[in-house]
């Protein structure tokens, strides 16, 4: 893939986003394989939530937290997974595989 590049030739290191899984959190957790192989993963909750990624990852309480609202990206490997728990159930996570 080549990247875009500006007036005075450089790269611009931008990504579009693709396709979009969703993840209805609860309070046990569950794990998805984004359809992206070796690429970026955009992660966003809309409540607070803890993840774990990687091949045989499982959320826990103790996993990073993902406070509802925010954004994070991460990179990914073929079988790499996205596990996620949340302290309640309701709300989604979506994983957005970025181009």
């Amino acid at each position: 893939m080549l990247l875009q590049k500006d007036d005075n030739g450089t790269a611009i290191q931008a990504l579009r986003p693709g396709p979009v899984q969703r993840l209805i959190l609860w309070a046990t957790a569950q794990a998805t394989l984004p359809a992206a192989k070796d690429r970026i993963v955009r992660l966003y909750a809309t409540a607070d939530c803890h993840l774990a990624v990687g091949i045989s990852a499982t959320a826990t309480s103790n996993a990073t937290t993902l406070p509802a609202g925010t954004v994070e990206y991460f990179s990914q490997s073929k079988d790499t997974r996205v596990s996620v728990i949340a302290p309640a159930s309701g709300g989604t996570l979506e994983i957005t595989e970025m181009l």
